[in-house]
């Protein structure tokens, strides 16, 4: 078998992985490109659409296929777009330290960075390694060490052109169950809430059985399955270990095969308050059945 690379050491090898996929074009709708006027506010929805059988994004989408809807009020879509644009992702580990646990787990972390876009920025943060995992002030910890990625302005791509507007995209891989530690299981939850609190970053959560086969308890699985679902991602619950790999290729095609949709929101007021989006689309013939993910709402402005 070949030598065991510790996570961290492929964590700083995925940053500059450049996978042999190539780029897909971008598409746009006959009505052309969108134009957005100073001043105007746009709300813009990432969306994942998928045939249930079988299980495989729909990419021969239009913008009359889609209706968004903000607090119960449609919207008039005024930006659409389908295209495999660059993510700024984040990778976190919580897993254990088990070697071929931990060997199973690199693989398929490469093999995400492998199917994701190559001009995409990764950053890793392994929770069990990080000197916050038993901090007092864990939520302080984990800003400090995710603001970079949250917060930081645009940077330049591998390929050298300027990020502008980016998306970001979090995958979580944890095993957290009914009998773990308050501050390991409250930490990963605050983690995932965390990265919530952010408009513009989809979620996907992937609880593993422990290391001694315990698998993640209800309460575990619905908070990660409801913080994913808000921000339009999706939450995995694998029997085996042996799964992961196909699961992270998975998320990675959703992830380059999602449409952009934008609107002027018709509710102007910055009062900062909740406002729910829901999107859905008409009967498409060749997939009668659809799943639709995108995020359930975002906070409005202030003043």
């Amino acid at each position: 078998m070949g030598m065991k690379i510790p996570l961290l050491v492929v964590s700083a090898c995925l940053l500059n992985f450049m996978p042999a996929a190539a780029q897909q074009p971008a598409k746009d709708d006959a009505n052309g490109p969108f134009a957005l006027n100073v001043g105007v506010r746009l709300v813009e929805i990432p969306v994942s659409v998928q045939s249930s059988v079988p299980s495989t994004p729909l990419d021969n989408l239009q913008r009359s296929n889609f209706q968004v809807f903000e607090d119960g009020v449609a919207q008039d879509i005024t930006l659409f777009k389908h295209e495999d644009i660059p993510l700024r992702v984040g990778l976190v580990f919580r897993v254990g330290t088990l070697p071929d646990r931990k060997e199973r787990i690199d693989a398929a972390a490469k093999s995400f960075v492998q199917e994701s876009n190559p001009n995409s920025k990764t950053f890793v943060l392994d929770f069990d390694a990080s000197p916050y995992y038993r901090s007092t002030d864990f939520k302080q910890g984990i800003t400090d060490m995710v603001e970079s990625f949250v917060d930081a302005p645009g940077t330049s791509t591998q390929n050298g052109a300027a990020e502008t507007n980016v998306k970001k995209a979090v995958l979580v891989i944890a095993n957290v169950d009914g009998n773990d530690s308050a501050l390991a299981a409250n930490g990963i939850r605050s983690l995932l809430n965390y990265f919530q609190e952010s408009n513009d970053i989809t979620i996907y959560a992937i609880g593993l059985q422990t290391e001694n086969g315990k698998a993640p308890s209800k309460t575990v699985r619905d908070n990660f399955t409801q913080i994913a679902a808000k921000t339009g991602g999706d939450a995995y619950f694998p029997v085996g270990i042996t799964e992961l790999h196909d699961i992270s290729r998975r998320i990675a095609h959703e992830l380059r095969n999602r449409y952009l949709l934008g609107y002027s929101p018709k509710n102007l007021k910055t009062d900062g308050a909740w406002r729910s989006i829901r999107v859905s689309i008409t009967s498409v013939p060749t997939a009668p059945r659809t799943i639709v993910r995108a995020k359930q709402g975002y906070f409005a402005p202030t003043e």
